[in-house]
Order: C-alpha cells, then structure tokens, then sequence
C-alpha cells in the first residue's frame, strides 16, 4: 500500500537453538537477550535434549511478538 510504511514500529530479536559452541558464538557478537522475568532469546541444545523440549521451545519463540527470526542450527 503506498503511504504505509512497511517496517514495523518495535524492533524485532532474533532468537538461536543450537549447540552450545554455537549459541555461544551467537552471544558473543551481542545477540543474547534476557528480559525481567529471566526469559532467554537462546537456548542450547545437547544429546540430551528431546524433541518435546524443542518444541516447546520453538512454540514459545513463535509466540513471542518480539522475536522476528529463529535461526536453528
């Protein structure tokens, strides 16, 4: 629509689910947020992690309106 502008007002996060080298990579250029409640904007996977944990977790950064890419490695 001409006129409208296109971006949105608030500034969208991204989030990462990935190994721990690779999160930690990903914190170290800035990339990791925590808000008031201790809610992460990463979440290191391991052998041990489950499907029904990545679920939830991706669920969660879905919902999330501040968060406008995930990016799972």
């Amino acid at each position: 629509m001409p006129g409208k502008n296109p971006y949105p007002k608030t500034r969208l996060i991204m989030s990462v689910i990935a190994d721990e080298s690779t999160v930690t990579g990903f914190l170290l250029t800035g990339l990791g947020q925590r808000d008031n409640t201790g809610k992460t904007n990463y979440y290191m996977t391991s052998k041990e992690t489950t499907d029904d944990e990545l679920e939830a977790v991706v669920n969660g950064y879905i919902a999330d309106p501040k968060i406008g890419i995930i990016f799972i490695a």
